[in-house]
């Protein structure tokens, strides 16, 4: 099992390997699970600053290098679009694909816009890292909300035009569904890419299984990991 992980928001900072401790140690005891920053953020370091067109060639990439020739791919945010992405590009080497809370490139121009604006919109708000959690989880949780932040704040935030190129990078389906099993995960509270966006998303791989968490923000596998861990487990026994 792969996972990675990056901000999807102006006014949060990216996030790093550390945020998925609730699952590694859990998943651990069955797959070999790897972990990875995306290329400028957490200890990956890149050139020239982040491109979103990379993304799904540096996982092929990492795959090679580790010599992973099935892998479940677990994306989550802006991950969901270099999970997806590998997994089109080499769909043999691809058991299962979870998207969290991200719509992966699937995104039609209404969509596009409606992103676009809010991508402008907040360009010019203070920075507020707890936009990725759900607006109540600080005050139920004070403790893993320290340790949330702490952990955000090793990256710099993102900018608005790395943003525009993310939301820019469409990804086409195949006209047969892909080989790979598919789930997507959402929480009703994500401030970042709201439910209806993400089933909007999975409306475009409709034989994908779509678990809504309820109370869940954007950092579902970091808020409710119970809830997380229980429908990845329900895909990789698909």
């Amino acid at each position: 099992m792969v996972t990675g992980r990056g901000s999807s928001s102006p006014t949060a900072p990216g996030a790093t390997i550390f945020l998925w401790w609730q699952q590694v140690p859990y998943f651990a005891r069955r797959f070999r699970c790897v972990v990875y920053d995306q290329p400028g953020w957490g200890e990956s370091t890149c050139e020239g600053g982040p491109n979103p067109t990379r993304f799904a060639r540096d996982l092929c990439t990492l795959l090679d290098h580790l010599g992973a020739d099935r892998v479940a791919l677990v994306g989550q945010s802006m991950s969901g679009w270099a999970v997806l992405g590998s997994a089109l590009a080499a769909p043999s080497r691809v058991t299962h694909v979870l998207l969290a809370s991200t719509l992966a490139g699937l995104v039609d121009d209404a969509t596009a816009a409606l992103l676009l604006r809010a991508i402008d919109v907040d360009a010019e708000r203070p920075l507020d890292g707890r936009v990725a959690l759900a607006a109540d989880f600080p005050e139920r949780d004070p403790t893993r909300t320290f340790l949330f932040e702490r952990i955000t704040a090793m990256n710099p935030p993102l900018g608005a035009p790395f943003l525009r190129a993310l939301v820019a990078l469409r990804l086409s389906l195949p006209a047969v569904s892909p080989p790979f099993a598919t789930a997507f995960v959402a929480g009703d509270r994500d401030r970042l890419f709201p439910l209806p966006l993400v089933q909007l998303a999975h409306a475009r791989m409709p034989e994908a299984q779509l678990t809504v968490v309820p109370g869940a923000g954007h950092s579902v596998y970091f808020e409710h990991p119970e809830a997380f861990n229980h429908a990845l487990d329900a895909l990789l026994a698909r």
